[in-house]
């Protein structure tokens, strides 16, 4: 769902635009994310770019709306980011779809809002580079390692696919601790859930040796805590699309490829 800023629904494409660009930008999106061509309310494309726009669950563009009050039509739909922002990982996106149909309304918070009731097809294309991972995770370690007198050097991961839905990651991280070195192995699986949640489970981290021993005991906590958050692949969506297929990849990237339909 889209924010739509103003103190009433808009009734014309200027307004319409203006109105978009507004709740996107208090999301982090910058000047010129809204594209249009034709007039309100049957366009023949919407586009918007959402680089620099904060996807996570603590910024949702809107909650569940209720209280509709009209709409507008798109042919075509393209959203994109370069990137956009999930759990602080940059994350590029590329989202096409044909025919649909947006419904205004207010979110139970009362804020103004579009959102996608159908369209008839669509393609997601959804990926964070391997390296913008590794440095996620190096911030983590180095702040569990910090509190031990060690740092963390350095964090080198690997993503392979095992199934569809199912990313087997490895990570070896280098820790130092005064005249010390030491190398510890942290492997885990990423799956996609039901509910379109990527889920960190499954993660283990040893380490040869008492300084290695020492940082494993002291990621461990740090890992539980990534096991219990979820990724929510959903906000790269807007309702009113679903996935009539997905893939995950790995390799240099974590990788999201889905065929969208409509409800």
């Amino acid at each position: 769902m889209f924010v739509l800023d103003g103190h009433a629904f808009p009734n014309d494409t200027e307004s319409f635009r203006a109105a978009l660009a507004q709740g996107l930008k208090l999301h982090g999106a910058g000047e010129g994310a809204v594209m249009i061509e034709g007039n309100f309310p049957s366009f023949e494309t919407l586009g918007m770019n959402l680089t620099g726009a904060r996807l996570d669950a603590r910024t949702q563009l809107a909650r569940a709306s209720e209280n509709v009050a009209g709409g507008f039509f798109t042919h075509t739909l393209y959203i994109t980011a370069e990137p956009a922002l999930l759990a602080s990982v940059p994350i590029r996106i590329r989202l096409h779809a044909k025919d649909c149909v947006f419904a205004f309304g207010t979110a139970e918070d009362g804020t103004r809002a579009a959102w996608v009731e159908s369209c008839a097809s669509g393609t997601l294309d959804a990926a964070a580079a391997t390296a913008d991972i590794e440095t996620g995770l190096l911030a983590l370690a180095r702040d569990a390692a910090s509190q031990h007198g060690a740092e963390v050097e350095s964090v080198r991961l690997t993503l392979t696919a095992e199934s569809p839905w199912r990313i087997a990651v490895t990570a070896i991280a280098v820790a130092k601790a005064m005249f010390f070195t030491a190398t510890l192995a942290i492997r885990g699986d990423v799956a996609l859930d039901e509910e379109l949640n990527l889920r960190l489970s499954g993660t283990d981290c040893t380490g040869n040796g008492m300084l290695a021993n020492l940082a494993a005991a002291q990621l461990r906590p740090r890992l539980a805590e990534l096991e219990r958050r979820t990724f929510p692949i959903r906000l790269l969506l807007p309702p009113g699309l679903r996935p009539a297929e997905i893939t995950l990849t790995g390799g240099a990237a974590l990788q999201i490829r889905a065929t969208l339909g409509g409800k």
